[in-house]
């Protein structure tokens, strides 16, 4: 059996309406680990140049990770035009797509990327 060691990222794509904050926890499995993590979060758009950095709160044993709803928003005033697609079996506009990643960089120099994926943002009507 050949034994394997997997470093990629977790793919996790996020889908949001304009105006909406986006906010999730990333827990890490043994925090004391490894000491001094500087966490940094990154919206980009397809052409690779950052357009929000994420606000992060680090917390014992891991990290929130805050994108509020102005982000969003300006986000979707980026777009050029708009194309109509599917999440699951639901119908959105999307506005704007880039991607997104979340990375940990431990005192000593090792940096780790945790998450990544697309990062869509649909039109929204309530304002």
């Amino acid at each position: 059996m050949t034994e394997k060691l997997d470093f990629r990222p977790e793919r996790v794509d996020i889908y949001v309406a304009a105006g909406d904050s986006v906010s999730f926890t990333i827990r890490m499995r043994d925090p004391t680990a490894l000491p001094g993590p500087t966490w940094s979060a990154q919206v980009r758009d397809l052409a690779g140049a950052n357009v929000q950095d994420f606000t992060i709160t680090p917390l014992s044993d891991g990290a929130q990770v805050v994108l509020p709803p102005d982000a969003t928003r300006s986000l979707a005033n980026l777009a050029s035009g708009q194309t109509v697609g599917t999440v699951g079996s639901s119908a959105f506009r999307e506005v704007w797509r880039g991607k997104y990643d979340v990375q940990v960089v431990y005192g000593g120099g090792l940096v780790r990327t945790l998450i990544n994926g697309m990062f869509s943002v649909s039109d929204d009507v309530t304002r």
